[in-house]
């Protein structure tokens, strides 16, 4: 058999079954109610005699052995439902990690890690059934038999669709529905590789440029009569419905991110001898996969933060009169057209004159600076380098990296907001569009040249009147209909040069709970845009976030508004 061609699913397979493992072990590790312990043990075993009858399909035969020494050690604890001791959740644990080296090696084409595996298997092999664990005579673990190695038929039966049933138009049995027979229709799944997605949607993002372009040549032309019309209605609903589709079809939920990260907390709190209790919300909400590939890492980050920098020690917390075990929770909330992953801890806050301090030595702020508001805090630590921390850490230091979460999430099309006070706790929210590939977005001019502007964050458009505008501490201000907020002059901003002339506009955009408004010169009208990466000489500028082509050709750099 030819396993190349299963290469993917089966490390894709296995990373998710090692992601449940995680998540049993550690459930029995923060102590489990007792009614949930079987279950949890059965699952523990189910996934490991899954991963071994995966690994011998595909010939990984070090890998096999040491799922199976895995499966047995489960296999025994499960004969005698009680919570495992904390040496042999530790051990299983350690045994999930290096299933997943052991992946990630194969994935790197470096072959199956022996010097790791066997002298693990050795351990799992050679120790004493007992494991410390509180179970009083614990029967001797029955040996699993193995299964048989699968010919590529079976293979071929398993990665085939299920057929269809006639009746229902569904799969006609399989993992994922009722009973055969029993007329229940279920959602089929597929499993499809990433690249194949993002071709599609690629596509489907010139079909959409296509359809503006060909509008426009037709109205320009005189030829959009009734008939014609209405196939170009059609056309578009046609283009609008596969988009949409496209789209949908890339969506997954947040809990594909937020699954990785109690094995991390877990681990890095007991390298920094702390107690910390995960506590994930909002894990159906949906973002596109490209949003949630790029947003891991960012989260990572933070979360180490959180837990180094954030939570203080047990003896501390309960000096301050907090509870000594530290809560960190995880987020993730709509607000209108965004998705906002919030990172939140009940530490100690951020120690503003510490930073301020160590700000004006390092001359970010004004000598005279006497205090910094959440904004100028996340400047400050925003700064490449930036750190109060006296000594480096193998975890984080609070500053070191934020630049790099900043720019992360700006890059999506995103915001990164900070809320901290001390004695309380620290806040850091991901404010993220759910998709990142075609959107609405205002065309404005701006010295002869088109911008996007996301119409997600646009609240409307008005003339400019000079009679309107004041300046307020040095900024740029303009009076609106409900109040007096900052403008920028995008044309200043871009050339150095004031904008000039008649029939100049004001784009009133809001996000983070700030509001300002764009001075443009024209606004050309609402498009679906197709978001494409900058051209090199682009990307020095921090407020363009990207580039699409127009209905009429031309290019157009995207407007980042947090870059403003």
């Amino acid at each position: 058999m030819d396993t190349a061609r299963y290469a993917l699913l089966f490390q894709s397979e296995a990373r998710e079954h090692l992601t449940e493992l995680d998540g049993a072990l550690l459930a029995l590790e923060r102590g489990a109610p007792a009614a949930e312990v079987p279950a949890k043990l059965n699952g523990i075993f189910r996934s490991l005699h899954t991963l071994k009858g995966s690994a011998a399909t595909m010939g990984y035969l070090k890998m096999e052995r040491m799922a199976h020494a895995l499966e047995s050690r489960a296999d025994a604890l499960r004969q005698a439902p009680a919570v495992p001791a904390p040496d042999t959740l530790a051990l299983l644990l350690e045994g999930t990690d290096l299933l997943r080296k052991t992946i990630d090696a194969i994935a790197l084409g470096r072959g199956e890690p022996s010097d790791l595996i066997d002298p693990f298997v050795g351990r799992l092999e050679g120790r004493a059934v007992r494991d410390g664990e509180s179970a009083v005579g614990r029967p001797t673990p029955r040996a699993v038999p193995r299964l048989p190695r699968m010919t590529p038929l079976s293979m071929a039966a398993i990665t085939a669709p299920p057929p269809l049933d006639a009746a229902s138009g569904g799969a006609s049995g399989g993992p994922s529905g009722g009973a055969p027979g029993g007329g229940a229709s279920s959602a089929r799944t597929v499993r499809l590789e990433a690249r194949r997605l993002d071709a599609l949607l690629e596509l489907v993002g010139d079909l959409v440029v296509v359809r503006e372009r060909l509008t426009r040549l037709l109205g320009a032309r005189g030829m959009l009569d009734g008939e014609i019309t209405a196939v170009m209605e059609e056309a578009a609903r046609a283009i609008t419905t596969m988009q949409q589709e496209v789209l949908d079809a890339r969506l997954l939920p947040v809990s594909f991110v937020f699954d990785r990260f109690p094995r991390l907390v877990r681990d890095v709190a007991r390298t920094l001898g702390k107690s910390v209790r995960l506590v994930t919300e909002g894990r159906e909400q949906v973002l596109d996969r490209a949003v949630l590939d790029a947003v891991g890492d960012p989260l990572v980050h933070l979360i180490r933060n959180a837990i180094d920098h954030g939570l203080e020690a047990p003896a501390a917390r309960l000096a301050a009169g907090k509870p000594d075990e530290g809560r960190l929770t995880l987020r993730a909330l709509r607000e209108g057209p965004a998705i906002c992953i919030e990172v939140e801890d009940d530490g100690g806050g951020i120690d503003r004159e510490r930073v301020l301090a160590e700000a004006r030595a390092r001359g970010l702020v004004s000598p005279a600076c006497e205090a910094l508001d959440d904004d100028a805090l996340l400047d400050v630590l925003s700064h490449p380098g930036f750190t109060t921390a006296p000594d480096v850490t193998t975890v984080s230091g609070r500053g070191v990296g934020i630049d790099a979460v900043r720019a992360r999430v700006r890059s999506l099309g995103g915001q990164l907001e900070l809320q901290t006070e001390g004695g309380v706790g620290t806040r850091f929210t991901l404010r993220l569009p759910v998709s990142v590939a075609i959107s609405r977005a205002l065309v404005v001019e701006v010295q002869g040249e088109p911008l996007a502007v996301p119409v997600a964050q646009i609240e409307g458009t008005e003339a400019f009147v000079e009679a309107h505008t004041l300046v307020r501490e040095g900024v740029p201000h303009v009076v609106v209909v409900d109040g007096v907020i900052p403008m920028v002059d995008l044309r200043a901003r871009w050339t150095g040069q004031a904008a000039e002339g008649d029939g100049r506009q004001l784009v009133r955009v809001a996000g983070g709970g700030r509001q300002a408004a764009l001075l443009v010169e024209a606004v050309l009208g609402v498009q679906d845009i197709v978001v494409r990466p900058l051209a090199e000489q682009d990307q020095a500028v921090p407020w363009w976030g990207g580039s699409t082509a127009l209905g009429d050709g031309r290019m157009a750099r995207i407007v980042d508004l947090s870059g403003l």
